[in-house]
C-alpha cells in the first residue's frame, strides 16, 4: 500500500514515502535462524538414521498368528505379511502395491517428522501461489 505526502513549503526534509514493502526496513529472519535450522537438520537426520537402523536390525514381539509372543525382526515381519497376501489374478501387482505402501509409509513418516519440526510461523507457507513472507 503506497502512500505519499506533500512537502510543506519552506521545509527541506524529504517527505516520507511508504512503498508498501515492510520487509525492506526490518530483517524478518533472526540471526540465530541458520543455527536453529542446522540443529533441526541434525536432529531430523539422527532420527531418520536411527529409524532406518531399527528397521534393518531391530526386532519386535509378534502377538498374533503362529508366532505368538515370538521376537522377530521388522524386515521378517514385513516379509511374512508379504508372503501371506491373498492369491489374486495379478499377484505381482499386489506385491508391488504392498511394497509401495511400506515405502510410502516410511517416507511419509520422515516427511511428516520434517514438517513437524518446522517453525510455528505460518508466514513461510504459500498463499494463493505466492510466498506470503516475500513481497510480490
Amino acid at each position: 500500500m503506497a502512500t505519499e505526502s506533500r512537502q510543506v513549503p519552506g521545509s527541506s526534509a524529504a517527505p516520507p514515502v511508504n512503498t508498501g514493502d515492510v520487509h525492506s526496513a526490518v530483517d524478518p529472519i533472526p540471526r540465530s535462524a541458520p543455527q536453529a535450522h542446522r540443529v533441526k537438520i541434525i536432529v531430523w537426520s539422527i532420527t531418520v538414521v536411527a529409524c532406518s537402523i531399527f528397521f534393518a536390525f531391530g526386532s519386535i514381539t509378534v502377538q498374533a498368528g503362529s508366532a505368538d509372543g515370538a521376537s522377530r525382526s521388522v524386515v521378517s515381519v514385513w516379509q511374512g505379511f508379504g508372503q501371506n497376501l491373498p492369491e489374486v489374478g495379478h499377484q505381482t501387482l499386489l506385491e508391488i502395491v504392498y511394497v509401495g505402501a511400506i515405502v510410502v509409509t516410511v517416507m511419509g513418516s520422515m516427511a511428516g517428522l520434517w514438517l513437524a519440526m518446522r517453525d510455528g510461523d505460518a508466514t513461510d507457507l504459500p498463499v494463493n501461489g505466492h510466498n506470503s513472507s516475500r513481497p510480490s
